[in-house]
């Protein structure tokens, strides 16, 4: 879903032809709009999940020590507003391409995180975002460990 720079490769060089094939078509932008929106609807879920903790009923919390389950708790809610934030602003890079017809500007993760980089509040964002995300990782460790499925 975007433009990649360079022959590094990755998810964005091979995103943006397809981008561009579809906003060519009649109902494209259209079409690329309501994928972004979908994702941005995502995005804002992963944070809701995360805010109101409704990951915990994935959570066997029962085998826990009271401590960590508040660190599991914890890592979760960081994590999923985390992860929610950058899917949103991923989807939010998608409708922005396609209203201002630019498949350039749409971009996959790592090109949204480049963008963040870019700007002069970048460096303190993208360290949240990264401990965020890592955040999320460890709670996933713990989620599949303490899992009720």
């Amino acid at each position: 879903l975007s433009a990649g720079r360079g022959s590094g490769g990755g998810a964005d060089t091979k995103s943006a032809p397809w981008t561009a094939r579809l906003m060519k078509l009649t109902f494209g932008r259209g079409l690329v709009a309501g994928i972004g929106a979908s994702i941005v609807i995502v995005g804002g879920y992963f944070v809701v999940n995360g805010v109101r903790a409704k990951f915990r009923q994935e959570l066997d919390t029962g085998q826990m020590h009271p401590t960590m389950e508040k660190v599991v708790v914890g890592l979760g809610l960081i994590g999923n507003v985390a992860r929610g934030m950058v899917t949103a602003v991923a989807g939010l890079f998608l409708v922005k391409a396609a209203a201002d017809f630019k498949p350039t500007e749409a971009k996959g993760l790592d090109g949204t995180l480049r963008t963040i980089a870019a700007r002069p509040y970048g460096g303190p964002l993208l360290i949240a975002t990264a401990l965020g995300l890592f955040a999320f990782g460890l709670y996933s460790f713990f989620q599949a460990r303490f899992s009720t499925m």
